[in-house]
């Protein structure tokens, strides 16, 4: 009778624990997916190019390759763990003396490695977009428009269920068909490429997470 009891209340702890351990173990979609909304913020280094020839016959001050420095920000919805599409913002200061920025909006799909209770989790992207250039031509204004497509690579180190440290190296390869100068007509015909490669640096914010 007593080793009938041992066992009944044996039985009860490991079903107890069992029980414990698989609430203690949540699914990867549930604690360090990238469901639902998708916010986030990254510093930015970046060497661009713009390539001599084409500028120098529109008279617009190409440089060759540059660098410099800003802010890429991130909105989007993750549909699975896996799939998500993103909205990208953001620019760089080539040259604060002649106010020379360069920027874009790129609609990227993201696929992530996920994996369960994983908290590194790699991702990569492919982008449509438009990017801009605005440039100080012989004192006044010049703004270069045109569209982009674009590559990256990253990873994901969640911390917490809602909130990781992101990392992505990011490649985008376009063509400038629009050059607008102050007071001046536009260029409509122009076709000036230029590539960019950007190291970002930051953060991605799940506030859907786990709900």
């Amino acid at each position: 009778m007593r080793s009938s009891l041992i066992s009944i209340a044996l039985a009860g702890v490991l079903l107890t624990a069992t029980g414990l351990s698989a609430q203690s173990q949540p699914s990867y979609s549930a604690d360090h997916g990238p469901t639902g909304l998708i916010v986030g913020a990254n510093f930015t280094g970046s060497f661009v190019t713009v390539g001599d020839a084409a500028v120098d016959e529109h008279g617009f001050g190409g440089r060759g390759r540059e660098s410099g420095a800003g802010m890429h920000f991130t909105l989007g919805y993750g549909f699975t763990p896996t799939i998500a599409v993103l909205l990208h913002g953001g620019g760089v200061m080539l040259s604060e003396d002649e106010e020379r920025v360069i920027g874009g909006v790129d609609l990227a799909l993201r696929y992530s490695f996920a994996a369960p209770a994983r908290t590194v989790v790699p991702y990569l992207e492919m982008a449509v977009g438009g990017g801009a250039l605005e440039d100080g031509v012989d004192g006044g204004r010049s703004e270069s428009t045109g569209g982009s497509l674009s590559g990256a690579a990253g990873v994901n180190v969640f911390v917490t269920r809602r909130f990781a440290f992101n990392a992505d190296l990011r490649y985008n390869l376009g063509t400038f068909t629009s050059i607008s100068r102050a007071g001046q007509s536009t260029v409509d015909d122009a076709s000036i490429a230029f590539n960019a490669s950007r190291l970002n640096v930051g953060f991605n914010w799940y506030p859907m997470a786990g709900r």
